[in-house]
């Protein structure tokens, strides 16, 4: 354990035992930008992934528990539930595009390492 000096009268104790080594990178903001707005777009398409997956298995779970549906019936849930799939694997895709994007981007900032070693023994 290391002790460090805080502005008030306490010392903060910090375990570094977990951590063997520590890269700095500099970030541009563009960059940081960038990283925001795939995130964003990123983590929306994969709540829609979400939300049509679940109303697809829910539809397909009526469409199954229906006793002796009509023609009417079963020609709306097929309806519904290629509709949902489409959705669902547009959105999936969406999701996979941004989540490589963000891996795009990360690994061009960690191409950059201005300060890297192991961590001075406490």
């Amino acid at each position: 354990m290391s002790t460090l000096q805080a502005e008030t009268t306490s010392a903060l104790e910090v375990s570094v035992a977990g951590v063997g080594r520590i890269n700095i990178v500099q970030i541009l903001e563009v960059e940081m930008d960038e990283l925001e707005r795939v995130t964003a777009a990123g983590q929306q398409a994969l709540a829609f992934f979400q939300f049509t997956l679940g109303a697809l298995v829910s539809a397909g779970l009526s469409w199954v528990g229906i006793a002796s549906p009509t023609a009417t019936q079963q020609a709306t849930y097929a309806a519904v539930s290629v509709a949902l799939a489409a959705l669902s694997f547009w959105f999936g895709f969406q999701w996979w595009r941004e989540r490589g994007q963000r891996i795009a981007v990360f690994s061009r900032i960690r191409k950059r390492i201005v300060i890297a070693g192991p961590l001075p023994p406490p």
